[in-house]
């Protein structure tokens, strides 16, 4: 399962070396494979509910991933810079069809553009354009998934100028291009009665780490095959 963004919690956890990783009980194991196939529909044909069921998918992961560490306590302060953040990237995710500068983000929850950078910095330690493109990519990659839109539908979608704008961004992230990605990373979708087409499921030995950059430095939260 790869998401663009992960919770801020999950981000702040992972080490200086990228990527987090933590035994996995069989039971747990378990747990992994059936949330990934209870969203195997969702990623071939969304419906209105579809999104939520991404969302809750990445909390169940992040609270596996983070249920053995201690809890920080925060400062009021700390509390206040996170919540700021929280609500500036879903303010965006809400009107990115309308292509918001900074200066409508930072508008939006009552600060100046310069310190709604300095409190991204301070709570996730990435710059809002980061952060923000990141969010664009997961948008995409759900509508590349789970629906027949035209790739210049999935690039308004998800707020981009153009399909061109959109193509360039999504190659620097995944490699590919947004059509390519579509028609050779996703499975194709189970009809009803049909055996699973999804690959074979290679957890052997019970571990699994998440991190929050791939290859390139951009967001990606993913459940790691161990290798026997």
């Amino acid at each position: 399962m790869h998401y663009g963004t992960v919770p801020r919690q999950l981000a702040q956890a992972i080490p200086a070396r990228g990527f987090l990783e933590q035994a996995l009980t069989e039971a747990e194991s378990v747990k992994v494979e059936e949330w990934a196939h209870a969203l195997e529909p969702d990623f071939h044909h969304q419906d209105t509910l579809s999104e939520l069921r991404f969302d809750r998918a990445v909390l169940d992961l992040t609270l596996l991933a983070l249920g053995d560490m201690p809890s920080l306590s925060r400062s009021p302060a700390d509390r206040r810079m996170a919540e700021k953040v929280d609500s500036a990237i879903a303010w965006f995710r809400r009107n990115l069809r309308e292509h918001p500068s900074m200066e409508d983000i930072a508008a939006a929850v009552h600060v100046s553009p310069s310190h709604l950078r300095r409190l991204f910095m301070t709570v996730l330690k990435q710059n809002p354009r980061t952060v923000l493109g990141n969010a664009q990519i997961e948008i995409a990659m759900r509508l590349l998934s789970g629906s027949d839109l035209k790739i210049e539908s999935v690039a308004a979608e998800a707020g981009f100028a153009s399909a061109r704008d959109f193509s360039r961004v999504f190659s620097s992230h995944k490699g590919c291009s947004p059509s390519d990605w579509r028609t050779r990373v996703q499975p194709p979708y189970k009809e009803e009665g049909q055996e699973s087409q999804w690959p074979e499921n290679t957890w052997n030995g019970n571990s699994k780490s998440i991190s929050p950059t791939g290859a390139n430095g951009h967001g990606k939260a993913e459940e790691q095959h161990a290798q026997a």
